[in-house]
Protein backbone atom coordinates (compact mmCIF):
# COMPACT_ATOMS: atom_id res chain seq x y z
CA UNK A 1 0.00 0.00 0.00
CA UNK A 2 1.41 3.43 -0.96
CA UNK A 3 2.29 6.12 1.55
CA UNK A 4 -0.58 8.31 0.32
CA UNK A 5 -3.02 5.58 1.25
CA UNK A 6 -1.62 5.48 4.75
CA UNK A 7 -2.64 9.10 5.27
CA UNK A 8 -5.81 11.13 5.16
CA UNK A 9 -4.61 13.10 2.12
CA UNK A 10 -6.77 11.12 -0.36
CA UNK A 11 -9.86 12.32 1.53
CA UNK A 12 -8.81 15.97 1.12
CA UNK A 13 -8.05 15.31 -2.55
CA UNK A 14 -11.46 13.65 -3.06
CA UNK A 15 -13.27 16.60 -1.48
CA UNK A 16 -11.29 19.07 -3.62
CA UNK A 17 -12.18 17.07 -6.74
CA UNK A 18 -15.84 17.07 -5.74
CA UNK A 19 -15.94 20.85 -5.27
CA UNK A 20 -14.15 21.29 -8.61
CA UNK A 21 -16.72 18.97 -10.19
CA UNK A 22 -19.59 21.16 -8.97
CA UNK A 23 -17.91 24.18 -10.58
CA UNK A 24 -16.92 22.47 -13.82
CA UNK A 25 -20.41 21.12 -14.46
CA UNK A 26 -21.87 24.65 -14.16
CA UNK A 27 -24.49 23.35 -11.77
CA UNK A 28 -26.83 25.79 -10.07
CA UNK A 29 -25.69 24.59 -6.63
CA UNK A 30 -25.22 26.93 -3.69
CA UNK A 31 -25.92 24.55 -0.77
CA UNK A 32 -24.34 21.26 0.25
CA UNK A 33 -26.41 19.06 2.55
CA UNK A 34 -24.43 16.34 4.35
CA UNK A 35 -26.29 13.22 5.48
CA UNK A 36 -24.73 12.86 8.93
CA UNK A 37 -25.13 9.61 10.87
CA UNK A 38 -22.31 10.28 13.31
CA UNK A 39 -20.32 7.28 12.06
CA UNK A 40 -16.72 7.65 11.01
CA UNK A 41 -17.50 7.98 7.28
CA UNK A 42 -19.98 10.86 7.52
CA UNK A 43 -17.96 12.58 10.28
CA UNK A 44 -14.91 12.41 8.01
CA UNK A 45 -16.79 13.84 5.02
CA UNK A 46 -18.46 16.63 6.99
CA UNK A 47 -15.20 17.70 8.63
CA UNK A 48 -13.25 17.63 5.37
CA UNK A 49 -15.89 19.76 3.65
CA UNK A 50 -16.00 22.20 6.58
CA UNK A 51 -12.21 22.62 6.43
CA UNK A 52 -12.19 23.53 2.75
CA UNK A 53 -13.79 26.97 3.24
CA UNK A 54 -15.71 26.65 -0.03
CA UNK A 55 -18.26 29.13 -1.33
CA UNK A 56 -21.09 26.68 -0.66
CA UNK A 57 -23.48 26.95 2.27
CA UNK A 58 -22.87 23.79 4.29
CA UNK A 59 -25.60 22.06 6.30
CA UNK A 60 -25.87 18.65 7.97
CA UNK A 61 -28.94 16.54 8.67
CA UNK A 62 -29.36 13.58 11.00
CA UNK A 63 -32.17 11.15 10.17
CA UNK A 64 -33.38 9.32 13.27
CA UNK A 65 -34.94 5.98 12.34
CA UNK A 66 -35.76 5.20 15.96
CA UNK A 67 -34.42 1.65 15.51
CA UNK A 68 -31.52 1.98 17.95
CA UNK A 69 -31.81 2.72 21.66
CA UNK A 70 -29.00 5.27 21.41
CA UNK A 71 -30.43 7.26 18.52
CA UNK A 72 -31.25 10.29 20.69
CA UNK A 73 -27.70 10.37 22.04
CA UNK A 74 -26.43 10.16 18.46
CA UNK A 75 -28.57 13.14 17.56
CA UNK A 76 -27.00 15.15 20.38
CA UNK A 77 -23.50 14.06 19.32
CA UNK A 78 -24.13 15.25 15.75
CA UNK A 79 -25.63 18.51 16.97
CA UNK A 80 -22.53 19.24 19.07
CA UNK A 81 -20.22 18.32 16.20
CA UNK A 82 -21.98 20.78 13.90
CA UNK A 83 -21.86 23.48 16.58
CA UNK A 84 -18.10 22.99 16.92
CA UNK A 85 -17.71 23.27 13.13
CA UNK A 86 -20.14 26.23 12.95
CA UNK A 87 -22.44 24.31 10.58
CA UNK A 88 -26.23 24.46 10.55
CA UNK A 89 -27.68 21.24 11.99
CA UNK A 90 -31.01 19.69 11.04
CA UNK A 91 -32.69 16.60 12.44
CA UNK A 92 -35.66 14.57 11.25
CA UNK A 93 -37.46 11.64 12.85
CA UNK A 94 -38.87 9.01 10.49
CA UNK A 95 -41.31 6.18 11.10
CA UNK A 96 -40.32 2.65 10.10
CA UNK A 97 -42.74 -0.24 9.64
CA UNK A 98 -40.94 -2.97 11.58
CA UNK A 99 -43.26 -5.65 10.16
CA UNK A 100 -41.80 -5.32 6.67
CA UNK A 101 -39.64 -8.17 5.38
CA UNK A 102 -36.60 -5.97 4.74
CA UNK A 103 -36.12 -3.56 7.62
CA UNK A 104 -32.92 -2.28 6.02
CA UNK A 105 -34.76 -1.38 2.79
CA UNK A 106 -37.62 0.26 4.72
CA UNK A 107 -35.14 2.38 6.67
CA UNK A 108 -33.38 3.38 3.47
CA UNK A 109 -36.65 4.37 1.78
CA UNK A 110 -37.73 6.44 4.78
CA UNK A 111 -34.31 8.08 5.03
CA UNK A 112 -34.19 9.16 1.39
CA UNK A 113 -37.81 10.32 1.50
CA UNK A 114 -36.92 12.58 4.44
CA UNK A 115 -33.80 13.83 2.65
CA UNK A 116 -35.81 14.56 -0.50
CA UNK A 117 -38.08 16.87 1.49
CA UNK A 118 -35.06 19.09 2.26
CA UNK A 119 -33.95 19.47 -1.35
CA UNK A 120 -34.39 22.26 -3.84
CA UNK A 121 -32.75 22.96 -7.20
CA UNK A 122 -29.78 24.69 -5.53
CA UNK A 123 -28.98 21.80 -3.15
CA UNK A 124 -26.50 18.97 -3.49
CA UNK A 125 -27.02 16.12 -1.06
CA UNK A 126 -23.76 14.34 -0.20
CA UNK A 127 -23.46 10.93 1.41
CA UNK A 128 -20.26 9.29 2.63
CA UNK A 129 -20.15 5.95 0.80
CA UNK A 130 -16.57 5.03 -0.11
CA UNK A 131 -14.76 2.51 -2.32
CA UNK A 132 -15.24 -0.36 0.13
CA UNK A 133 -18.99 0.32 0.23
CA UNK A 134 -19.03 0.27 -3.57
CA UNK A 135 -17.26 -3.10 -3.63
CA UNK A 136 -19.80 -4.54 -1.19
CA UNK A 137 -22.65 -3.21 -3.34
CA UNK A 138 -21.23 -4.83 -6.49
CA UNK A 139 -20.99 -8.18 -4.68
CA UNK A 140 -24.52 -7.87 -3.30
CA UNK A 141 -25.88 -7.11 -6.77
CA UNK A 142 -23.88 -9.97 -8.30
CA UNK A 143 -25.30 -12.42 -5.75
CA UNK A 144 -28.81 -11.16 -6.51
CA UNK A 145 -28.26 -12.05 -10.16
CA UNK A 146 -28.34 -8.40 -11.22
CA UNK A 147 -27.59 -7.25 -14.75
CA UNK A 148 -25.66 -4.29 -16.09
CA UNK A 149 -27.60 -1.62 -14.21
CA UNK A 150 -27.35 -3.41 -10.87
CA UNK A 151 -23.63 -4.06 -11.28
CA UNK A 152 -23.12 -0.36 -12.03
CA UNK A 153 -23.80 -0.06 -8.29
CA UNK A 154 -23.73 3.48 -6.86
CA UNK A 155 -23.17 6.45 -9.20
CA UNK A 156 -20.81 9.26 -8.22
CA UNK A 157 -23.51 11.84 -8.97
CA UNK A 158 -27.15 11.70 -10.05
CA UNK A 159 -30.27 13.83 -9.96
CA UNK A 160 -32.20 13.53 -6.71
CA UNK A 161 -35.52 15.14 -5.80
CA UNK A 162 -35.20 18.75 -7.02
CA UNK A 163 -31.41 18.81 -6.77
CA UNK A 164 -28.54 16.35 -7.08
CA UNK A 165 -26.97 13.61 -4.94
CA UNK A 166 -23.20 13.10 -4.92
CA UNK A 167 -20.81 10.69 -3.22
CA UNK A 168 -17.46 12.52 -2.99
CA UNK A 169 -15.60 9.60 -1.33
CA UNK A 170 -16.74 6.88 -3.73
CA UNK A 171 -13.22 6.36 -5.15
CA UNK A 172 -11.57 6.63 -1.74
CA UNK A 173 -10.64 3.56 0.31
CA UNK A 174 -11.99 3.13 3.83
CA UNK A 175 -8.40 2.97 5.11
CA UNK A 176 -7.95 6.58 3.96
CA UNK A 177 -11.09 7.61 5.82
CA UNK A 178 -9.77 5.95 8.96
CA UNK A 179 -6.41 7.69 8.55
CA UNK A 180 -8.13 11.07 8.21
CA UNK A 181 -10.17 10.38 11.34
CA UNK A 182 -7.05 9.35 13.26
CA UNK A 183 -4.88 12.26 12.08
CA UNK A 184 -7.63 14.80 12.79
CA UNK A 185 -8.35 13.18 16.19
CA UNK A 186 -12.07 13.05 15.44
CA UNK A 187 -14.66 11.34 17.60
CA UNK A 188 -17.42 9.31 16.01
CA UNK A 189 -20.22 6.86 16.87
CA UNK A 190 -19.87 3.10 16.55
CA UNK A 191 -23.21 1.66 15.42
CA UNK A 192 -23.44 -1.82 17.03
CA UNK A 193 -25.61 -3.06 14.14
CA UNK A 194 -22.55 -2.81 11.87
CA UNK A 195 -21.24 -5.98 13.55
CA UNK A 196 -24.42 -7.96 12.94
CA UNK A 197 -23.47 -10.52 10.29
CA UNK A 198 -27.08 -11.61 9.83
CA UNK A 199 -27.19 -8.47 7.68
CA UNK A 200 -25.79 -9.54 4.31
CA UNK A 201 -23.68 -6.44 3.74
CA UNK A 202 -21.99 -6.93 7.10
CA UNK A 203 -21.36 -10.60 6.31
CA UNK A 204 -19.59 -9.58 3.11
CA UNK A 205 -17.65 -6.86 4.92
CA UNK A 206 -16.40 -8.94 7.84
CA UNK A 207 -16.10 -12.44 6.37
CA UNK A 208 -16.16 -12.66 2.56
CA UNK A 209 -14.10 -9.65 1.47
CA UNK A 210 -11.26 -10.29 3.98
CA UNK A 211 -11.09 -13.85 2.63
CA UNK A 212 -10.95 -12.57 -0.95
CA UNK A 213 -8.22 -10.08 -0.02
CA UNK A 214 -5.92 -12.98 0.89
CA UNK A 215 -5.75 -13.88 -2.81
CA UNK A 216 -6.71 -10.53 -4.40
CA UNK A 217 -5.28 -7.75 -2.17
CA UNK A 218 -6.80 -5.08 -4.42
CA UNK A 219 -10.25 -6.70 -4.55
CA UNK A 220 -12.09 -3.48 -3.65
CA UNK A 221 -10.41 -1.57 -6.47
CA UNK A 222 -11.13 -4.42 -8.87
CA UNK A 223 -14.80 -4.45 -7.92
CA UNK A 224 -14.83 -0.66 -8.28
CA UNK A 225 -13.58 -1.14 -11.87
CA UNK A 226 -16.41 -3.61 -12.47
CA UNK A 227 -18.84 -0.89 -11.42
CA UNK A 228 -17.20 1.66 -13.73
CA UNK A 229 -17.25 -0.73 -16.70
CA UNK A 230 -20.86 -1.71 -16.15
CA UNK A 231 -21.86 1.93 -15.72
CA UNK A 232 -20.34 2.75 -19.11
CA UNK A 233 -22.14 -0.19 -20.71
CA UNK A 234 -25.41 0.93 -19.12
CA UNK A 235 -25.01 4.38 -20.67
CA UNK A 236 -24.77 2.74 -24.11
CA UNK A 237 -27.85 0.61 -23.39
CA UNK A 238 -29.77 3.71 -22.29
CA UNK A 239 -28.82 5.49 -25.52
CA UNK A 240 -30.07 2.48 -27.49
CA UNK A 241 -33.31 2.48 -25.48
CA UNK A 242 -33.82 6.19 -26.11
CA UNK A 243 -33.65 5.57 -29.87
CA UNK A 244 -36.05 2.62 -29.66
CA UNK A 245 -38.41 4.64 -27.50
CA UNK A 246 -38.67 7.33 -30.16
CA UNK A 247 -39.87 4.66 -32.57
CA UNK A 248 -42.22 2.86 -30.18
CA UNK A 249 -43.70 5.58 -28.01
CA UNK A 250 -47.22 6.83 -28.57
CA UNK A 251 -47.79 9.62 -26.06
CA UNK A 252 -47.45 8.05 -22.64
CA UNK A 253 -47.69 4.46 -23.89
CA UNK A 254 -45.83 2.08 -26.22
CA UNK A 255 -46.98 0.89 -29.64
CA UNK A 256 -47.07 -2.88 -29.38
CA UNK A 257 -46.71 -3.44 -33.14
CA UNK A 258 -43.43 -1.45 -33.14
CA UNK A 259 -42.19 -3.06 -29.92
CA UNK A 260 -42.66 -6.53 -31.45
CA UNK A 261 -40.33 -5.65 -34.36
CA UNK A 262 -37.38 -5.38 -31.94
CA UNK A 263 -35.21 -8.33 -30.96
CA UNK A 264 -35.98 -9.97 -27.61
CA UNK A 265 -32.93 -8.33 -26.00
CA UNK A 266 -33.89 -4.86 -27.25
CA UNK A 267 -37.48 -5.41 -26.10
CA UNK A 268 -36.18 -6.17 -22.60
CA UNK A 269 -33.86 -3.17 -22.67
CA UNK A 270 -36.60 -0.80 -23.79
CA UNK A 271 -39.14 -2.16 -21.29
CA UNK A 272 -36.66 -1.71 -18.42
CA UNK A 273 -35.87 1.83 -19.56
CA UNK A 274 -39.56 2.73 -20.04
CA UNK A 275 -40.62 1.30 -16.66
CA UNK A 276 -37.75 3.14 -14.94
CA UNK A 277 -39.23 6.40 -16.24
CA UNK A 278 -42.22 5.71 -13.94
CA UNK A 279 -39.90 5.19 -10.96
CA UNK A 280 -40.32 1.40 -11.07
CA UNK A 281 -37.36 -0.63 -9.82
CA UNK A 282 -35.68 -3.04 -12.21
CA UNK A 283 -38.12 -5.91 -12.94
CA UNK A 284 -36.85 -9.49 -13.01
CA UNK A 285 -36.24 -11.18 -16.35
CA UNK A 286 -39.11 -13.58 -15.61
CA UNK A 287 -41.49 -10.64 -15.26
CA UNK A 288 -40.34 -9.21 -18.60
CA UNK A 289 -41.17 -12.59 -20.16
CA UNK A 290 -44.59 -12.40 -18.54
CA UNK A 291 -45.16 -8.95 -20.06
CA UNK A 292 -44.41 -10.32 -23.50
CA UNK A 293 -46.53 -13.45 -23.08
CA UNK A 294 -49.60 -11.88 -21.50
CA UNK A 295 -49.58 -8.37 -22.99
CA UNK A 296 -47.63 -8.25 -26.24
CA UNK A 297 -48.86 -11.61 -27.55
CA UNK A 298 -52.46 -11.28 -26.31
CA UNK A 299 -55.25 -11.91 -28.79
CA UNK A 300 -56.82 -8.99 -30.62
CA UNK A 301 -59.39 -7.28 -28.39
CA UNK A 302 -58.01 -8.81 -25.19
CA UNK A 303 -57.30 -6.42 -22.32
CA UNK A 304 -54.98 -8.27 -19.92
CA UNK A 305 -53.59 -6.70 -16.73
CA UNK A 306 -50.32 -7.29 -14.86
CA UNK A 307 -49.60 -5.93 -11.37
CA UNK A 308 -46.17 -4.37 -10.80
CA UNK A 309 -45.37 -2.54 -7.55
CA UNK A 310 -47.93 0.29 -7.29
CA UNK A 311 -48.71 0.16 -11.00
CA UNK A 312 -50.72 -1.87 -13.45
CA UNK A 313 -49.51 -2.77 -16.92
CA UNK A 314 -52.43 -2.82 -19.32
CA UNK A 315 -53.06 -3.37 -23.00
CA UNK A 316 -55.70 -1.57 -25.02
CA UNK A 317 -55.80 -2.13 -28.76
CA UNK A 318 -52.22 -1.58 -30.01
CA UNK A 319 -50.95 0.25 -26.95
CA UNK A 320 -49.14 -0.82 -23.78
CA UNK A 321 -49.89 1.36 -20.74
CA UNK A 322 -48.28 1.71 -17.31
CA UNK A 323 -50.99 3.01 -14.98
CA UNK A 324 -50.52 4.11 -11.34
CA UNK A 325 -52.96 2.01 -9.29
CA UNK A 326 -54.05 5.11 -7.37
CA UNK A 327 -55.32 6.61 -10.65
CA UNK A 328 -57.88 3.80 -10.83
CA UNK A 329 -59.42 4.67 -7.47
CA UNK A 330 -62.64 6.60 -8.06
CA UNK A 331 -65.60 7.34 -5.79
CA UNK A 332 -68.40 7.30 -8.33
CA UNK A 333 -70.83 8.86 -5.86
CA UNK A 334 -68.89 12.12 -5.67
CA UNK A 335 -70.28 15.18 -7.44
CA UNK A 336 -69.64 18.91 -7.38
CA UNK A 337 -71.48 22.12 -8.26
CA UNK A 338 -69.35 24.30 -10.51
CA UNK A 339 -69.82 27.87 -11.68
CA UNK A 340 -68.68 28.45 -15.27
CA UNK A 341 -66.65 31.55 -14.54
CA UNK A 342 -63.54 29.79 -13.19
CA UNK A 343 -61.64 26.53 -13.72
CA UNK A 344 -62.78 23.35 -11.99
CA UNK A 345 -59.90 22.18 -9.79
CA UNK A 346 -61.55 20.15 -7.03
CA UNK A 347 -59.50 17.07 -8.03
CA UNK A 348 -55.70 17.46 -8.05
CA UNK A 349 -54.27 16.89 -11.51
CA UNK A 350 -57.65 16.84 -13.23
CA UNK A 351 -58.57 20.41 -14.14
CA UNK A 352 -61.43 21.39 -16.42
CA UNK A 353 -60.87 24.71 -18.18
CA UNK A 354 -64.13 26.68 -18.09
CA UNK A 355 -63.21 28.36 -21.37
CA UNK A 356 -63.20 24.96 -23.11
CA UNK A 357 -66.78 24.35 -21.99
CA UNK A 358 -67.88 27.85 -22.96
CA UNK A 359 -66.30 27.43 -26.39
CA UNK A 360 -68.99 24.81 -27.04
CA UNK A 361 -71.73 26.36 -24.89
CA UNK A 362 -71.12 30.15 -24.70
CA UNK A 363 -74.65 30.79 -23.43
CA UNK A 364 -73.80 29.05 -20.14
CA UNK A 365 -71.25 31.62 -18.95
CA UNK A 366 -71.50 32.12 -15.19
CA UNK A 367 -74.14 29.42 -14.78
CA UNK A 368 -73.84 26.52 -12.34
CA UNK A 369 -73.40 23.02 -13.68
CA UNK A 370 -72.87 19.61 -12.09
CA UNK A 371 -69.58 17.72 -12.33
CA UNK A 372 -69.72 13.98 -11.66
CA UNK A 373 -68.59 10.60 -12.89
CA UNK A 374 -70.24 8.31 -15.41
CA UNK A 375 -73.65 6.78 -14.63
CA UNK A 376 -75.72 4.13 -16.38
CA UNK A 377 -77.79 5.49 -19.26
CA UNK A 378 -75.75 8.70 -19.69
CA UNK A 379 -75.86 10.29 -23.14
CA UNK A 380 -73.51 12.91 -24.50
CA UNK A 381 -74.95 16.01 -26.15
CA UNK A 382 -72.60 17.91 -28.44
CA UNK A 383 -73.60 21.14 -30.22
CA UNK A 384 -71.63 19.84 -33.18
CA UNK A 385 -73.88 16.79 -33.58
CA UNK A 386 -77.57 16.63 -34.41
CA UNK A 387 -78.23 13.67 -32.12
CA UNK A 388 -76.96 12.54 -28.76
CA UNK A 389 -74.82 9.45 -28.40
CA UNK A 390 -74.26 7.02 -25.59
CA UNK A 391 -71.20 7.60 -23.43
CA UNK A 392 -70.04 4.11 -24.35
CA UNK A 393 -70.04 4.97 -28.08
CA UNK A 394 -68.30 8.27 -27.37
CA UNK A 395 -65.42 6.50 -25.59
CA UNK A 396 -65.20 3.86 -28.34
CA UNK A 397 -64.90 6.56 -30.99
CA UNK A 398 -62.20 8.30 -28.96
CA UNK A 399 -60.37 4.98 -28.38
CA UNK A 400 -60.40 5.67 -24.63
CA UNK A 401 -59.05 2.71 -22.61
CA UNK A 402 -61.70 1.12 -20.42
CA UNK A 403 -59.94 1.94 -17.12
CA UNK A 404 -60.01 5.66 -17.97
CA UNK A 405 -63.71 5.74 -18.71
CA UNK A 406 -64.89 5.52 -15.11
CA UNK A 407 -62.49 8.27 -14.01
CA UNK A 408 -63.56 10.75 -16.71
CA UNK A 409 -65.32 13.86 -15.37
CA UNK A 410 -68.71 14.66 -16.90
CA UNK A 411 -70.14 18.18 -16.97
CA UNK A 412 -73.92 18.00 -16.67
CA UNK A 413 -76.48 20.76 -17.39
CA UNK A 414 -80.20 20.14 -17.10
CA UNK A 415 -79.57 16.39 -16.79
CA UNK A 416 -77.59 16.33 -20.05
CA UNK A 417 -73.88 15.53 -20.31
CA UNK A 418 -72.48 18.48 -22.27
CA UNK A 419 -68.73 18.06 -21.77
CA UNK A 420 -66.33 15.21 -20.94
CA UNK A 421 -62.88 15.65 -19.43
CA UNK A 422 -60.86 12.45 -19.68
CA UNK A 423 -58.16 11.66 -17.15
CA UNK A 424 -54.63 11.31 -18.45
CA UNK A 425 -53.36 7.83 -17.59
Amino acid sequence: MSDSNLSGKPVIHAVDEFLAFLLSEHLNISKILVALSGGKDSVCLLTALANQNSKYQLKAVYIDHGLQSGSRKWREFNKQLCAALDIEFLSQQVQIDSTKASLEQEARNARYSALASLMDETTCLVTAQHLDDQAETVLLQLLRGAGTKGLSAMPYCKTFANGIHARPLLKTAQSCVESYISESKLNYIEDPSNQDESIRRNFLRHTIIPALEQHWPQVNKLLGKVSDNQSETQMILDELAQGDLQICENGNCLLISELKTLSASRQNNLLRYWLASFGIRMPARTFLSEIKQQLLLAEEGAEPVLELAEFQLRRYRNNLYCVPAKNLEVNNEQQWLWSLDRNFDAIPGQIIQYEQVLKLWPELIGQKVLVRYRQAGDKFYSPKKEHSQSIKNYFQEKATPNWLRDSALLVVHQDKVIFIQEKIS
